[in-house]
């Protein structure tokens, strides 16, 4: 495959497959790196509440007996609540930067109906009725595989999709990302 003349395709940039992708190549997912790096910090609060009711039981016990029984309950249900707080502010922001997002992105004419796309060894030609581009391989940052297909990556929030379902027949995954890799090589 890597000796093809062009690579030609077209893709609905509201489809189900392409939304996915997006939030896949531009970071809307928690990484395994996040959820990691939550469990330390919790386990790390874990052993410095431990050590300071075990340092501080005295001063509890002249307070009131049962109060060294209730502070653990009382010190985890606010992390609870403050972690719960964080996400769903985190949920909110996002939601409304996604809304903000779509409003903007409504207003572009480009961005309705079908999108042509041709891969070419002198780079990225997409376009609609409403308008035509044209991207060199030199502006490619890099190719991200997604479960759906290939994002190749021009900058932090823009990429052009190449989606399995859309590939013509008997062109794989695979093929394509052999291709343009021969194709950025050779464009330097």
């Amino acid at each position: 495959m890597a000796e093809a003349r062009t690579i030609s395709y077209e893709y609905d940039p509201e489809s189900p497959e392409r939304r996915y992708m997006h939030k896949h190549v531009v970071g809307q997912w928690r990484s395994l790196t996040e959820m990691f790096a939550i469990a330390v910090m919790l386990l790390f609060l874990y052993f410095i509440v431990s050590i300071v009711l075990r340092e501080s039981s005295d001063i509890l016990i002249g307070l009131h007996p049962s109060l060294t029984r209730i502070a653990p309950l009382v010190f985890w249900g606010g992390i609870v609540l403050g972690l719960a707080a964080a996400y769903l502010c985190s949920l909110l922001v996002s939601r409304l930067h996604q809304t903000i997002y779509d409003i903007e992105r409504d207003g572009i004419l480009y961005r309705h109906g079908p999108i042509a796309v041709t891969l070419d060894a002198d780079g990225i030609r997409s376009g609609n009725p409403h308008y035509n581009e044209f991207v060199s391989w030199r502006a490619v940052k890099t190719l991200v595989a997604t479960p759906q297909g290939i994002a190749i990556r021009l900058d932090n929030d823009t990429f052009v999709p190449v989606l399995d379902v859309t590939l013509p027949e008997g062109v794989r995954r695979d093929d394509v990302v052999d291709t343009i890799a021969a194709w950025r090589r050779a464009a330097g």
